[in-house]
C-alpha cells in the first residue's frame, strides 16, 4: 500500500501541544488542521480507523475524588465520539464505507497501519484515511507513576491518506502478541516476532531500561533512528507520527522497519521504502 497524503504535529520534550486543560482535545486537532482534513477528496470507497492511546472503561471507572477538568459534555470524552466528528468532517467530500477505532495503547496506529493494509488487501475500500490523536492526561501520568516508570510524555497527531497505488510504499505490516505476566514487559521474543529483513530500523525507543535492551538485542546489529528522545512519547498517535518523520528524515534511507509495542503485549511493525 502507499502513503498519498500525511500531515502531522507533535510536541517537544518539556513542551505542550494544548496548554488548556478544558480545550477538548479532538475539538483542537480539528480546527488546528481543518482546512487540511477538509481537503481530502477521494474517489471510490473509503475507509476511517481512528487510534488513540491508553483508554479507561466506563464500566471499571473510578471516581478519585480529584476533580481536574470541567466536563461540560460527557458525551465529548467519549472515543466514539470523537471518531464520529471525523467521520463528519471526511464524509462530506468521501464516502466512507468503513469506520473502526483502537486504543491498543502505545501501538495502537501502528495496528490501524496493519488493519489498513488487509482492508486494501481484500478490496474492502479503495482508500483508507487514518487519523490518530493524543494529549498527556493526569491519568496518563499516574498510570506511569504507580509502576516506577520514568517517561516523558509528548503530545500530538497525525493524518495519512493510503491506498494500492501512489507515493510513499509501506509493506509487511505486522501485529502480534507476546505475553508475559508483567503487562509493561518489552522482551526481545517479541520484537523478533514483527521483524522483517530492512536497512534500517525505527526504533519504538522509549529509553526506559526494559525496553533498551530487548531492542538492542532484537535489533542491536541494523543501523537505527529513533524519536522520542526529542519529542516524548506520544503514546497511542506514536507510531504514526513517527513513519511519518521517518517519512520526512534524509537520515532514512533504504528499506526502514518501524516498530512499536505497547502496554498489554502488543507488537507491532511495519517496512517503510525510501530511496
Amino acid at each position: 500500500m502507499y502513503i498519498n497524503n500525511y500531515f502531522y504535529t507533535h510536541s517537544t520534550i518539556g513542551n505542550r501541544l494544548i496548554e488548556d486543560d478544558n480545550i477538548y482535545m479532538t475539538d483542537y486537532y480539528t480546527k488546528l488542521f481543518k482546512k487540511e482534513l477538509s481537503s481530502i477528496k477521494l474517489e471510490g470507497r473509503t475507509a476511517l480507523l481512528y487510534a488513540i492511546g491508553v483508554s479507561v472503561s466506563q464500566s471499571e471507572a473510578r471516581n478519585s475524588g480529584v476533580v481536574t477538568v470541567n466536563s461540560s459534555v460527557t458525551i465529548k470524552e467519549l472515543t466514539s465520539y470523537s471518531a464520529h466528528k471525523y467521520a463528519k468532517v471526511f464524509n462530506k467530500s468521501n464516502n466512507i464505507t468503513y469506520m473502526n477505532l483502537n486504543s491498543n495503547t502505545c501501538a495502537s496506529s501502528m495496528f490501524s497501519l496493519y488493519e489498513a493494509e488487509r482492508l486494501l488487501k481484500l478490496g474492502d475500500v479503495d482508500n483508507v484515511i487514518i487519523v490518530t490523536e493524543e494529549r498527556t492526561s493526569s491519568k496518563t501520568k499516574t498510570v506511569f507513576k504507580e509502576s516506577n516508570i520514568e517517561l516523558a510524555l509528548g503530545e500530538g497527531f497525525a493524518c495519512v491518506v493510503l491506498s494500492n497505488k501512489g507515493e510513499v510504499k509501506i509493506t509487511d505490516t505486522k501485529w502480534v502478541t507476546h505475553y508475559d505476566n508483567n503487562p509493561f514487559k518489552v522482551t526481545k521474543e517479541g520484537y523478533d516476532k514483527i521483524f522483517t529483513e530492512c536497512d534500517m530500523v525505527k526504533l519504538h525507543g522509549t529509553g526506559t531500561p526494559v525496553n533498551n535492551k530487548a531492542e538492542q538485542e532484537a535489533f542491536g546489529h541494523l543501523p537505527t533512528i529513533l524519536y522520542k528522545d526529542t519529542i516524548g512519547h506520544t503514546q497511542g498517535a506514536s507510531s504514526l507520527i513517527e513513519v511519518c518523520k521517518v517519512i520526512d528524515d534524509n537520515k532514512a534511507k533504504g528499506k526502514v522497519l518501524c516498530v512499536a509495542s505497547g502496554l498489554g503485549s502488543f507488537y507491532g511493525s511495519c517496512l517503510v521504502w525510501k530511496s
